[in-house]
């Protein structure tokens, strides 16, 4: 008879449970575990029987051979379900009612670690799973992820850097799940007149909030995965804030559902076409090492749409998954 079994990290072992409970598959999988201090690799070893594992799975067995079967599952996964999009909908609605909040709340002197666990309330508050948040101020904001000087250990951001009387620019990054499905926000605001200390951060942007929308649109057609982060890499560096990967330091996108990274990813150069159902994130991001860093994200999916009358003509288009952050000024216009 078939057998499942799923090989997961001991602290794992209760949410591993729950999922394969929730899928109710004709073939329930067997839990087998290893602890941190343990070998996978020595587990499914165990499994195998006769297979000889050497540097993971990558190499001929003794009479077997292991084969990646990501495949299997990962185009299922990449093209989402009308109930797949309502959930991530949820989510990103959530997620960006959540920070709006939080940026009518905070006040001068607050650390990025306090308007971090300010927003990861707001997201339990909001009904989301699983809250994460990282918060930047100023040039920490430079390091699109932080910097590891500036951080607590946690994800809320740092007990370093604060909002300043004569203002700030302030990055949040957030997200949380709906029954699974994730969300990966982005915003960035001016906190006190942020903007004209910020000198050079308003043109930045002013440069990301007018494409992060835009740069999505070149996926309707059917475009590579790459021409997506192409258009929106040339257009920051027309603005001043290029070439390539100077400012604009990481690429336009990634997948998201059940994972919060998942194909198909806006990459230079990917060559895998842009499909309807697809959802991934837009976060052209401008940073300046120093003085500010500026970005913009929100999820996006590909929808295609028969047009009434003869024919039969498709329209491909990309909604945005809530609330746009068109302009800088006003970052969070709709979002609550």
């Amino acid at each position: 008879p078939a057998t499942v079994a799923f090989v997961v990290p001991a602290f794992e072992a209760r949410r591993a449970a729950a999922i394969a409970a929730r899928a109710a598959a004709e073939v329930p999988p067997a839990l087998h575990t290893w602890e941190e201090d343990g070998s996978a690799f020595d587990v499914v070893r165990g499994l195998l029987g006769r297979a000889f594992i050497h540097t993971g799975l990558d190499q001929p067995s003794v009479g077997l051979r292991a084969v990646d079967g990501t495949f299997l599952v990962a185009e299922l996964r990449a093209v989402k379900s009308a109930a797949e999009v309502s959930l991530l909908r949820h989510a990103s609605v959530a997620t960006k009612a959540a920070v709006a909040a939080v940026a009518r709340s905070v006040s001068a002197g607050m650390t990025e670690a306090a308007v971090g666990a300010m927003v990861r309330g707001a997201l339990r508050a909001a009904g989301l799973g699983d809250p994460w948040a990282l918060v930047l101020f100023d040039q920490d904001a430079a390091f699109p992820h932080g910097t590891e000087g500036g951080e607590d250990g946690g994800d809320g951001g740092g007990e370093v850097a604060r909002l300043r009387d004569d203002g700030s620019v302030v990055l949040i990054d957030a997200g949380g799940d709906v029954h699974g499905y994730q969300s990966d926000v982005t915003r960035t605001f001016w906190f006190a007149g942020g903007a004209r200390r910020g000198g050079g951060a308003g043109g930045g942007a002013g440069s990301v909030a007018a494409i992060a929308a835009a740069a999505a649109a070149d996926g309707a057609g059917g475009a590579k995965c790459g021409a997506v982060d192409a258009a929106a890499r040339d257009e920051i560096a027309r603005r001043g804030y290029g070439p390539g990967y100077r400012y604009f330091t990481h690429r336009l996108g990634h997948g998201i559902g059940l994972d919060g990274h998942e194909p198909p990813y806006m990459t230079r150069g990917a060559e895998r076409l842009v499909a309807a159902g697809n959802a991934f994130t837009v976060e052209p991001g401008v940073y300046v090492a120093g003085e500010f860093g500026v970005r913009i994200e929100d999820m996006v999916v590909v929808v295609d749409e028969e047009e009434e009358g003869e024919g039969g003509t498709v329209r491909r288009s990309v909604v945005v998954l809530g609330a746009e952050s068109k302009s800088i000024d006003d970052p969070f216009d709709g979002h609550l």
